[in-house]
């Protein structure tokens, strides 16, 4: 019964070597990159994915996806490989191009007659196929190495890279390259007629690891030792297309047309068939952090645990409804009991076998030598020496939970009580330790934890002797809690799961909750195992979590498995950390997840090119921004691949505090001030894990012009040449003033101070008593005369210095002069609206005018002897013209230039005005004065 025939054991075998798809991670679309048509997938130092296809050469971060290009030609790109310095990619179009790592992609091989018909680098050396010769390329200059290519009837030669160097590939002959002797002529690997080895797609090896080499088709997997690369030998063959190879770890990845293959050493333990989740085979990759890529027909995949081993109904359980996972040590360290809903299987070396054929419910355990589980029937207790089976009253709940060891006596939880079997004992014993008053009870967990047995019974947590574990015991209440279901001591505490409070630490004085830095456990773990590091395992309905203590009531999350680790489910039931592999149990069956992954490196960060938002300009290090930068945008990407919806990031700006753990890989600066800015970014790539390095980017935004020191020198000479400029203004609004005040005071003198001295005269005459009547009346009247000249004199003065004086008012004035002057022989024409009359004239303009026209009517009534005078007034086009016409003898303007004439031209001047003086002998003169409004 319990080791089934060789044929089922084989049968089993094979169904677990088809086990249903692992967890697929599908890019179905990148921005500029078509994903269907992969030709090659690499990934350089810094940790970035690149693609090469149809769409050309693009990069890749996780989320962003940049394409590259020597040219504008729509060249499809055949290959893609790396090396210290660069990308190096091959296209159709016979280019052999690089792209470093600033992202400037270089042409060089191509042109002059040559067409570059295969590429590839391995290490430091680069290596093409140029016309039909094999080349070492070195920066732009290639060198042949002797081995000349045979035209290819179909298609192109491959040059395929191999950790020792690279593999040249024709219809008819491979040769191996090795990079310590690039200068030698190469080894061959293989001499044939291309119906043995075919056409050579890919290569995987090399090192300490076999050389493996895949032929088109058929799809037959050669492999030859490390040794001895000439000696080829077939491994596999499929009647499919081969396409792609890679190891990771030991194992061997094979990809053809329509599914996966994976083999350990000569034997395939792994077979993944055409489905949704994996549409085809295609260019296979192991990546830095060992997940596998594969460039299927119509998309990309990746696969981030492809070791991870799924057993449920497909590989033989009776049921896939997952309970409990245990370890038999005495076996061998690889045998593991799985139990699920309606039976239990071995798994041993690699073999599945049914090993009990009872319904199975509750969890399983193991002591050091035994295995405990119960069924609907009885307990059944396996040991080295047989089964003991256990009978039970039919509805009595007799479900095991945990067991341990205590001094060579087995001691197991269940619904009943406590179960006890001591060496060579026939029958175990059922013991009802009086755990609090009500009664006994059944046991939900158990542990050993200084020195004493404790075990929970609904929401107490009880410890006795363990030695006397019937006796009375120690109980207390985890307050807030409805049971209590799991009991495990790690780092020295012990520690219980408990229904709602979550995970609570327990000593005797009470139960204390823990604070997780992820809240992803949930608020009910479903159990607690133990880990391979002195940690332990909580396990719910929304995660598994690997937990150490931080701090006295703190646990840190240092692993989690979810989907991207192979789970289809991250319901757990069951953890087991055994060995190399961790073990976990749900609703979907078992999941075997290697925890060996040799290389892993600390995925870098990655800082997208800064944009400001007002402008799309991208902002690059120790960039100046204009001031006008309004919204600044920062987007970056830890290069993780594994688990990219777990990285949290954090940022700061000039030094300033960290800001809170988000998921958001985007940052966003508004309003943005004039100054610098030192930006730093650092991600985790789970919530509790180890920050990564920071990214530092600084960029500078220019203040206003006027706040630059260009501008300051500006703004300042502005303000010296303003303050000169006033000074200047004020300097000749004074000598103006001066002017006028002077001018005034010559006009006061030469105008009301003769009269005033002839009224002082006459005055003083008329007090002469000696005077008769007659020259008293006379001297009387040339007294009045002289009063009336010096009154009307001044208030022509007054009026001269008034502001607002009219146009009206000026011609009134010299109207009354004209009368004075010229008597019965003046004609007036004055052609002016209201409107202009009314027009006020500036100081200035009215005293200048009015003594120009003085002068022009005082020469006419009295040097020119005229019988007839004419003044006429008008405004035309913003102009004031005044014209003074006599018939008197005239005079040559030529010839004669009085101080009357210069005296005309000094005003018209200061006024701005236009002067015409026209005058002929006996023809008469004309005064023309246009002055401006």
């Amino acid at each position: 019964m319990r080791r089934p025939s060789a044929a089922i054991v084989l049968s089993l075998f094979a169904l677990a070597a088809t086990a249903s798809t692992p967890y697929v991670r599908s890019f179905d679309a990148l921005p500029g990159f078509n994903t269907a048509e992969t030709r090659a997938i690499a990934q350089d130092a810094r940790g970035f994915m690149w693609f090469a296809g149809d769409s050309g050469l693009v990069r890749f971060d996780g989320q962003h996806a940049q394409r590259f290009a020597p040219s504008d030609r729509p060249c499809r790109a055949l290959s893609v490989s790396v090396d210290e310095i660069g990308i190096y990619a091959h296209d159709e179009c016979g280019q052999l191009f690089s792209v470093d790592a600033n992202g400037r992609s270089t042409l060089l091989l191509a042109g002059s007659g040559h067409h570059v018909r295969a590429a590839a680098s391995s290490g430091s050396h680069r290596y093409a196929v140029i016309d039909h010769q094999l080349v070492t390329v070195h920066g732009d200059t290639a060198r042949a190495l002797g081995v000349t290519v045979v035209p290819e009837p179909f298609g192109f030669p491959r040059l395929l890279p191999v950790p020792c160097g690279v593999v040249l590939s024709t219809s008819r002959n491979s040769w191996l390259v090795r990079n310590d002797s690039p200068e030698r002529a190469p080894m061959a690997l293989h001499h044939g007629n291309g119906a043995e080895i075919g056409d050579v797609v890919a290569a995987a090896g090399c090192d300490h690891r076999p050389l493996a080499l895949l032929s088109r088709f058929p799809g037959v997997l050669y492999r030859a030792s490390a040794g001895d690369a000439t000696r080829m030998s077939a491994l596999h063959v499929e009647r499919n297309r081969g396409i792609g190879l890679a190891y990771r770890d030991e194992r061997l990845w094979v990809s053809y047309d329509i599914k996966l293959l994976a083999f350990d050493g000569d034997i395939m333990t792994r077979r993944f068939a055409q489905s949704r989740d994996l549409p085809s085979g295609g260019p296979l990759l192991v990546d830095a952090e060992q997940s596998l890529w594969i460039g299927s027909i119509s998309r990309i995949l990746q696969l981030p645990e492809p070791d991870a081993q799924r057993y449920d109904a497909s590989a033989g359980l009776v049921s896939s409804h997952a309970y409990g996972i245990v370890a038999e040590p005495w076996r061998g360290a690889g045998s593991v009991l799985l139990i699920s809903w309606q039976g239990a299987h071995r798994l041993q070396d690699g073999s599945v076998e049914n090993t009990s054929p009872l319904d199975v419910f509750g969890t399983a355990c193991t002591t050091l030598q035994h295995t405990w589980y119960a069924s609907k029937a009885a307990w059944q207790l396996d040991s080295a020496s047989g089964s003991i089976l256990f009978p039970r009253a039919p509805g009595d709940d007799s479900s095991i939970t945990q067991c341990i060891q205590v001094n060579g006596v087995d001691l197991a939880a269940s619904g009943l009580g406590l179960i006890r079997r001591r060496e060579g004992q026939a029958q175990p014993d059922v013991l009802r330790p009086a755990l609090h008053a009500g009664g006994p009870a059944g046991i939900s967990a158990l542990a050993m934890h200084d020195e004493r047995l404790w075990m929970a019974e609904g929401d107490e947590v009880c410890d006795v002797n363990p030695w006397a574990p019937d006796q009375a015991a120690d109980c207390r209440r985890c307050d807030g809690a409805r049971s209590v279901n799991s009991l495990l001591e790690a780092g020295g505490n012990l520690y219980a799961s408990a229904a709602p409070l979550g995970l609570v630490r327990i000593d005797r004085s009470g139960c204390y909750p823990q604070r997780l830095d992820d809240d992803a456990l949930g608020a009910t773990p479903h159990g607690l195992s133990s880990a391979h590091d002195g940690g332990f395992w909580a396990y719910g309905n929304q995660a598994v979590l690997r937990l150490l203590p931080d701090g006295r009531d703190r646990l840190r999350v240092v692993e989690r498995i979810g989907r991207s680790r192979g789970l289809s489910s991250t319901a757990a039931v069951a953890v087991l950390d055994i060995g190399q592999a961790v073990w976990v149990a749900n609703i979907e069956g078992f999941t075997q997840i290697n925890r060996s992954r040799p290389g892993l490196v600390e995925p870098p960060l990655h800082l997208a090119p800064l944009r400001a938002s007002a402008d799309g300009l991208a902002i690059h290090d120790a960039q100046i921004l204009p001031a006008s930068t309004g919204v600044v945008d920062l987007n970056f990407a830890g290069l993780s691949f594994r688990e990219p919806d777990q990285l949290r990031y954090r940022h700061r700006i000039n030094a300033g505090p960290w800001s809170l753990p988000s998921a958001s890989s985007r940052l966003t600066l508004t309003r943005i001030q004039p100054g610098s800015y030192n930006i730093e970014v650092a991600f985790q790539q789970a919530a509790g894990s180890r920050w990564s390095a920071q990214e530092r980017l600084r960029f500078v935004v220019r203040g206003p012009w006027h706040s630059t020191w260009w501008g300051i020198t500006l703004i300042a000479m502005a303000a010296t040449a303003a303050v000169l400029a006033v000074y200047g203004i004020r300097r000749q609004r004074q000598a103006l003033l001066s002017r006028q005040r002077n001018e005034i005071a010559a006009d006061l003198h030469d105008e009301l101070g003769s009269e005033l001295a002839s009224v002082r005269v006459l005055s003083s005459l008329l007090e002469r008593a000696d005077l008769s009547e007659g020259d008293r009346q006379s001297l009387a009247a040339e007294l009045r005369e002289s009063s009336e000249a010096a009154s009307s004199n001044l208030r022509r003065l007054v009026a001269h210095m008034k502001s607002g004086a009219t146009i009206g008012q000026l011609l009134a004035q010299v109207q009354r002069l004209a009368e004075r002057l010229c008597g019965a022989s003046l004609r007036l024409h004055f052609a002016l609206s209201e409107a202009d009359n009314a027009r006020p004239l500036p100081a200035l303009t009215y005293r200048q005018l009015y003594l120009m026209l003085s002068e022009a009517l005082s020469n006419a009534s009295r040097h020119a002897q005229a019988t007839s005078v004419a003044l006429r007034a008008t405004v035309q086009s913003g102009m004031l013209i005044v014209e003074c016409t006599d018939d008197g003898i005239g005079f040559d303007p030529a010839r004669i230039e009085g101080n009357g004439l210069g005296h005309l031209r000094e005003r018209a001047h200061k006024l701005g005005a236009k002067l015409h003086i026209q005058s002929a002998v006996t023809a008469g003169a004309s005064v023309r004065i246009e002055v401006p409004l």
